[in-house]
């Protein structure tokens, strides 16, 4: 059996990975629609805001900083614009199907609706009036940085991709 890179065995292993994927998220949808707080989400929480140096918090809200909408929408239509300044109308288009990643995300949160854990539960640092799942910063980050990840190693040379890359690296992103 060949296991060389090859397009039809990389497209295999991503049909794969998409369905382990999206079968992984409704179940989890299904689970947190039916019983929103768990224990071990609670338990996890608590133990992540446990004894958190004063440090990371700047850090953090930095890193957050890049899902606020406004933040989000503006870096869309910013890297859309480069990219068709840069002629590649193709990639231009894609960044901008991020707003229906965005999107989507906002009507499953409502469908399942599920609340975000009280002061009660988890130290709260910032007040958040919609529903905790499925969260909006990940799937954006996930969907926006992580195609303009792929775009920059896929289109530029090993020497001129290096910045790029350590700078994702660095922010976490």
């Amino acid at each position: 059996m060949d296991f060389s890179l090859t397009g039809n065995f990389v497209r295999k292993i991503a049909r794969k990975a998409a369905l382990a994927s999206f079968a992984g998220f409704f179940l989890l949808g299904i689970l947190v629609y039916f019983f929103p707080i768990l224990k071990p989400d609670v338990a996890i929480s608590r133990e992540l805001q446990e004894d958190v140096p004063a440090v990371i918090q700047p850090f953090m809200a930095m890193v957050s900083f890049f899902g606020a909408p406004w933040v989000a929408s503006a870096s869309i239509i910013s890297a859309s614009v480069v990219f068709s300044l840069l002629s590649y109308q193709r990639e231009a288009m894609f960044v901008l199907g991020t707003f229906a990643a965005d999107s989507v995300n906002m009507l499953i949160k409502f469908i399942i609706n599920r609340p975000r854990p009280g002061p009660s539960f988890v130290e709260v640092l910032q007040k958040m009036t919609d529903p905790s799942f499925p969260s909006g910063h990940v799937v954006h980050y996930v969907v926006f940085f992580g195609f303009l990840y792929v775009v920059v190693l896929s289109l530029w040379k090993p020497r001129k991709r290096t910045g790029f890359v350590v700078s994702f690296v660095f922010f976490g992103l």
